[in-house]
């Protein structure tokens, strides 16, 4: 498993130092309860954020074929753990973690000193062999707020294309510091979508991965046919929205896309249901798309016309004239109707709490921040 070395010397000098594994447990202060506080390899304490960008660049790269689904017995354990741990039961958390091949830690996004984030994650993905080799296994790994109740309607962030899709990931981690009255969890793959070199059951038409969805892509495993036998989830990923979905029934879903190649300009906001009609102006979706596009005509310069103008959505919803608008004009359409976890959401009833959205290279490179005005409207505040 070759480390990308360009991630790896960016991530260094974020980092400082290698990260291990947490041998130790902490005491969490805010729950009396044993957990591990997240620490370099020397004991220093570092901030989820730092974390997360260390997983990230010690991820398994494209065609590398390392990556290997869990057994099932594994993916039991991890439901169970996370469960508890959403919970607050550290104590019954941790050993169905490490039997899964998972840790916990807990700091804050920007500061080691705080309690008050919670990252499960493999605890083998820190590190690299003597040659610079990741050890990393390529499993996903998730963050959530702790020490107080969930608010209703919280936004859980899906990133299912961390390693090969640039920015999304920082945008993510950026949307749990700055916005923790919104974002209270996120999602992580841990791997790139075309490390594994075997075709997923997905067929729907992609123009990555020699043109086929791998076992490795954490949006794309199972096709729409599958939809009404729900069954085992069949990958970390999957388990660690189905565990956030349980605990927090009320929670909208924004998976967060890059786009690029043709007619890739802006961006385009779907509920991913192939079969919606037109919806109303108090949809999540109109709402969503409505403050994003604002947001971004307050800081993308004019002379972007593409950047400003292709701001779609592939469901139509009306105004408050009650005219169309936002209607799709892109070839191809970026609507997620294959997105594994859009077709397990609406397959359990929770279709309007989920949201697609695929980003422009441009946006994601030059004005990341701008989502983070579309949650109060997500949420309806």
């Amino acid at each position: 498993m070759i480390r990308n070395k360009i991630l790896g010397l960016t991530l260094a000098v974020a980092t400082a130092a290698v990260l291990a594994p947490n041998v130790a447990l902490a005491e969490d202060p805010n729950h009396q309860t044993p957990l591990a506080q997240c620490t370099s390899n020397n004991g220093t304490p570092v901030s989820v954020s730092q974390m997360i960008a260390r997983l990230k660049g010690n991820a398994p790269i494209a065609n590398d074929n390392s990556y290997q689904d869990l057994s099932q017995a594994k993916l039991d354990d991890l439901a169970a753990g996370v469960g508890y741990l959403l919970n607050g039961q550290s104590n019954l958390a941790l050993p169905k973690l490490t039997s899964a091949g998972f840790s916990a830690c807990w700091a804050s996004m920007v500061s080691s000193a705080g309690s008050d984030t919670v990252l499960i994650y493999d605890r083998d993905a820190l590190f690299t062999d003597a040659d610079g080799n990741t050890l990393s296994n390529g499993r996903s790994f998730m963050v959530f707020k702790r020490g107080e109740t969930w608010p209703t309607n919280p936004i859980n962030l899906s990133v299912p294309h961390t390693v090969d899709e640039a920015n999304i990931s920082e945008m993510a981690s950026a949307a749990l510091r700055d916005q923790p009255q919104h974002v209270y969890s996120a999602v992580f793959s841990g791997v790139d979508r075309c490390n594994s070199t075997t075709n997923s059951d997905d067929n729907g038409t992609t123009s990555e991965c020699n043109n086929h969805y791998k076992k490795s892509d954490m949006a794309h495993r199972w096709d729409n046919t599958s939809t009404t036998v729900l069954g085992s989830a069949l990958t970390d990923f999957q388990v660690m929205h189905d565990e956030l979905r349980q605990y927090s029934p009320d929670s909208f879903n924004l998976q967060l896309h890059g786009m690029g190649g043709t007619d890739s300009a802006g961006f385009e906001m779907s509920n991913s249901n192939p079969n919606a009609t037109n919806g109303s102006l108090n949809d999540a979706v109109a709402r969503a798309h409505q403050a994003y596009s604002a947001a971004l005509l307050q800081v993308i310069p004019t002379s972007q016309t593409a950047e400003r103008t292709k701001h779609t959505t592939c469901t139509a919803y009306q105004n408050s004239a009650g005219v169309d608008v936002a209607i799709t004009d892109r070839s191809p359409r970026r609507c997620g109707v294959n997105s594994d976890q859009g077709q397990r959401d609406r397959a359990d009833g929770n279709g309007d709490r989920w949201l697609h959205l695929e980003i422009s290279t441009y946006i994601r490179a030059n004005h990341r921040d701008a989502i983070q005005n579309a949650f109060a409207a997500i949420r309806d505040e």
